[in-house]
Parts: C-alpha cells; structure tokens; sequence
C-alpha cells in the first residue's frame, strides 16, 4: 500500500471503533470542478473529512473495505472489512511502518536498555497495553488496557522509590502520587522557581492520568459512558507521556 492508502485505512479504522454501535461510512462525490469528495462518519474527529474517493476504492479493492451501496450521484457508503481491520493491526504492530504512533523520542526512551533497566515491570506491562491497543479485539481488551497501564505506573512509582534512600515514603503502592512526589522532593539539584511550578504540575498531570487509566480499568462504570477507542489510545499514550516526564525531570539536570 502507498502512505496515503495507509493513512486512510488507519483513520478509518479508528473511527469505526470510536463509536459506541457500528455504522456505515458515507461517502460522497465530489461537486462539479473539484476532486476531493468527503467521508462521513460520526467516529471521525469532526465527523467529516475531504479525501480523494478513488484512494478509498483502492481499498475496497484491496479487500479492507466493503463498499455497500452506490447512489446516483456518484457516492456509496461502506465499511471497513475483517481484512482492513487484521491489515491495521500488523501496521500499527510493526515497528518499520508505525503511522501517527508516538514520538520517536518517547519511542526511543521506552525501547531503550535504560528504560527497561531502571524500570522493567513498568517497561513490560506498558508495552503489552500498547500492543493490546493495537490488536484487531481492541474493543474487548478496553479495561484490560486500563489495567495494564494502571500497574505500569504502579511498578514506575516503585522503582523510583527503589533509587533512593529509605525515608518516610508512602508503603502502598497504590499511592502513587504520594510516592513520585516523594523521589521528585529529593532530587540532588535544587531547581529553580519556575522548575519547580513545573514539577508541581507534573505531579497534577500524574494525578489525571492516574484517575484515566482507573476510569479505563473499572469501564467507566462510575462515569454511566461506554468507553470507545479513543479512551484507550488515550491512557496509553498519556501513560507513556508522564512516565517519560518523570524520568527526565529526576535523571536529567536542570
């Protein structure tokens, strides 16, 4: 497939799983003098966007989406086939051909010999959230994901009061801001005023992650929501994103 064919076949898998009961996508044709026409679908963010039709029948021809139905103005709806959906997931699943993943910094950070050195249960349970958001049954591994991010943070926050030296350290581990506070208080360089606003907010930002990923975990029960894709892309990249940031603000100098 050419890049633009991935994209889309990457969108549109997304949208699928971003609504709570199947749909169709709408297609329609482009208005006279133009070449782009747009897809329509309530799991698009905006629920609409400008493609040129024939990169979507290239996929249909492909066999990763079934078109349904052609009307007379030169539309159709469609969706995306079991193929599609088994195409998406060994895209997203290979490392040479990951389209709209995370940074290759954060990539570079938790697929390094120092991550999963200094923090190897958080390095492990991450990497199968990451794999688990990638699959084709992502919709029935949505808690699961929650849970697996849930303890990768757990057994961050473990290692790093591992690192320092015994004091009156929060035991529970389930006290996770408590306890990263307690390594970020002790770092060896005094950081300056507005270091420190950042660290305070960071602190903050762990505490909304940490209250995503236990929404992700219980199904957002509590909340009355169905939890869609979306939610789980999110807990798994924003896990990634505040261990990253925990980490450079205790090993790097500032």
């Amino acid at each position: 497939m050419q890049k633009e064919h991935i994209e889309l076949l990457c969108l549109l898998v997304e949208a699928a799983r971003n609504v709570s009961q199947k749909e169709p996508f709408y297609a329609l044709g482009p208005p006279l003098g133009t070449t782009l026409g747009e897809v329509l679908h309530n799991g698009i963010p905006g629920r609409e966007f400008a493609v040129y039709l024939g990169d979507v029948q290239d996929l249909a021809s492909l066999g990763l989406i079934t078109i349904r139905h052609f009307n007379t103005h030169g539309g159709f709806d469609f969706d995306v086939s079991p193929a599609g959906f088994a195409a998406y997931e060994q895209l997203r699943t290979e490392t040479s051909e990951r389209v709209g993943q995370v940074s290759e910094t954060m990539r570079s950070f938790v697929e390094s010999p120092l991550f999963s050195t200094r923090y190897p249960a958080a390095f492990e349970r991450w990497l199968a959230a990451e794999k688990a958001l990638w699959s084709a049954d992502t919709d029935a591994r949505v808690t699961e994901i929650g849970h697996l991010c849930r303890e990768a943070m757990q057994y961050f926050a473990d290692a790093l009061v591992a690192g320092v030296l015994a004091g009156d350290v929060d035991a529970n581990p389930t006290h996770t801001v408590a306890r990263v506070r307690y390594v970020l208080d002790r770092r060896e360089a005094k950081p300056s005023e507005r270091v420190q606003a950042f660290l305070g907010s960071l602190l903050d930002y762990w505490g909304c992650v940490q209250d995503l990923v236990q929404r992700q975990e219980h199904g957002a029960l509590k909340e009355g929501e169905r939890l869609v894709w979306e939610d789980a892309r999110r807990v798994v990249f924003q896990t990634l994103i505040i261990m990253y940031e925990v980490d450079r603000a205790i090993t790097v100098r500032a």
